[in-house]
């Protein structure tokens, strides 16, 4: 269980999942970021997605301080708080203009990749990027949710 969080007024996180704590999760680590005036709708995923042979458990769509996350429906809280962490660096990383998609072109770092699907998705540099900030992030959401 959670420990009781007072949400900020930073930022409008709205949570339409199936697991309620969600928005608690994504609140908490957009203020230890820092980023304020994001909108965020959380929705479970209409269907189950795949890269390669890896089941998605969630990604990101938005831009403009406007953002929806699909998650998997069936994510454990332990695993909710490191994939939403994950999440996060990526709006992160859009809100700071490191990744922009642009149609099927994906632009990182002002590199424009005219078709990521090419990339194995473990080598995409926008990939390995949230997955070590990821983590670190998610050690601090760890510790204000579990303090």
């Amino acid at each position: 269980m959670f420990q009781p969080i007072t949400f900020s007024n930073n930022n409008l996180v709205s949570n339409r999942a199936t697991k309620d704590y969600l928005d608690t999760i994504v609140s908490v680590g957009l203020d230890l970021l820092d980023i304020k005036g994001v909108s965020v709708l959380i929705q479970d995923m209409d269907t189950m997605v795949q890269i390669g042979e890896y089941d998605v458990a969630a990604y990101i769509i938005g831009k403009n301080k406007q953002y929806i996350i699909k998650t998997n429906p069936n994510l454990s809280r332990d695993m909710a708080i490191t994939v939403m962490s994950h999440e996060i660096i990526h709006l992160l990383q859009i809100e700071k203009l490191q990744l922009v998609k642009i149609g099927n072109y994906i632009m990182w770092m002002n590199t424009i990749y005219k078709n990521a699907n090419d990339i194995p998705y473990g080598e995409r540099e926008w990939e390995r990027d949230a997955f070590t900030y990821g983590r670190l992030l998610e050690r601090e959401v760890r510790k204000k949710l579990y303090e």
